[in-house]
């Protein structure tokens, strides 16, 4: 068996356990995925299953929770997984029909992966706290300008930024 052979096997029972989990679970919830606690043949060890969610993170099919602020916060042997409809169901039916994601992108490059977020979820609320407690237009344009966004980019209605705004020191 070729190493992308053994790859695309590992990742088929991956899937197919998250989507097992994914059918009990409450819609809206996490998926919890929990990681063997033996090792031998025929089971993917803890670290390969971590990476390889991870992969399947960098597809754009699911999340994986890493905020430890994020409730539920996980066991030792438990990932709780954020799907990403209907990405998810899109890849596992590739697999799940004898393909693979490397042979779709092959295909068809439109498919590729989009960066994940860059901003969490958590961090969209603290900042979404922040910009409630602005008052005006101007206010609003020196906290964006404070966060590093260019002046160049914000435009202030019918005028520019540049003459309507200085910056605060």
């Amino acid at each position: 068996m070729t190493p992308e052979e053994r790859f695309n096997q590992q990742v088929w029972e991956i899937l197919q356990d998250v989507k097992e989990e994914s059918l009990a679970t409450k819609q809206g919830q996490p998926v919890k995925h929990r990681t063997p606690h033996i090792q031998g043949a025929g089971i993917i060890p803890k670290e390969r299953r971590i990476d390889i969610l991870f992969k399947l993170q960098e597809w754009g099919i699911l999340r994986v929770r890493d905020n430890p602020f994020e409730p539920p916060i996980p066991a030792d042997d438990e990932i709780y997984l954020d799907l990403i409809q209907p990405k998810f169901d899109e890849i596992y039916s590739l697999y799940e029909n004898g393909s693979s994601y490397q042979e779709e992108v092959k295909e068809n490059p439109a498919t590729a992966p989009q960066n994940p977020p860059i901003i969490k979820s958590k961090t969209l609320e603290l900042i979404a706290l922040d910009v409630g407690d602005l008052d005006t237009g101007t206010s609003l344009i020196n906290f964006l300008i404070d966060c590093g966004v260019d002046r160049n980019l914000v435009e202030y209605p019918q005028l520019s930024l540049r003459e309507t705004v200085p910056r605060k020191n």
